[in-house]
Protein backbone atom coordinates (compact mmCIF):
# COMPACT_ATOMS: atom_id res chain seq x y z
CA UNK A 1 0.00 0.00 0.00
CA UNK A 2 1.28 3.33 -1.04
CA UNK A 3 0.04 6.26 1.02
CA UNK A 4 0.94 9.35 -0.44
CA UNK A 5 1.43 12.62 1.59
CA UNK A 6 0.25 15.16 -0.92
CA UNK A 7 -1.70 15.58 -3.35
CA UNK A 8 -0.21 13.68 -6.00
CA UNK A 9 0.32 10.42 -7.25
CA UNK A 10 2.78 7.40 -6.57
CA UNK A 11 6.24 7.30 -8.49
CA UNK A 12 5.99 4.97 -11.54
CA UNK A 13 5.50 0.92 -10.94
CA UNK A 14 8.96 -0.25 -11.90
CA UNK A 15 10.67 3.01 -9.70
CA UNK A 16 8.48 1.68 -6.71
CA UNK A 17 9.07 -2.11 -7.37
CA UNK A 18 12.46 -1.50 -7.33
CA UNK A 19 12.81 0.86 -3.99
CA UNK A 20 10.52 -1.80 -2.58
CA UNK A 21 12.70 -4.55 -3.43
CA UNK A 22 16.32 -2.88 -1.90
CA UNK A 23 14.91 -1.88 0.95
CA UNK A 24 12.34 -5.18 2.19
CA UNK A 25 15.80 -7.31 1.59
CA UNK A 26 18.12 -4.36 3.52
CA UNK A 27 16.39 -4.40 6.53
CA UNK A 28 14.38 -7.73 6.56
CA UNK A 29 15.85 -10.36 4.20
CA UNK A 30 13.16 -10.98 2.14
CA UNK A 31 13.21 -11.24 -1.62
CA UNK A 32 10.33 -11.59 -4.22
CA UNK A 33 9.90 -11.70 -7.84
CA UNK A 34 6.96 -9.38 -8.25
CA UNK A 35 5.32 -6.62 -5.86
CA UNK A 36 2.49 -4.99 -7.24
CA UNK A 37 1.15 -1.34 -5.24
CA UNK A 38 -2.19 0.40 -5.41
CA UNK A 39 -2.30 3.68 -3.75
CA UNK A 40 -4.40 4.93 -0.62
CA UNK A 41 -5.59 8.11 -1.49
CA UNK A 42 -9.17 9.00 0.06
CA UNK A 43 -11.08 10.74 -1.98
CA UNK A 44 -11.93 13.70 0.67
CA UNK A 45 -8.63 14.25 1.58
CA UNK A 46 -8.23 17.17 -0.08
CA UNK A 47 -11.70 18.86 -0.48
CA UNK A 48 -10.17 22.36 0.77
Amino acid sequence: MYNPLGPALPPDQPRLEDDYRRELHARFGIIFTRLLTITNMPIGRFLH
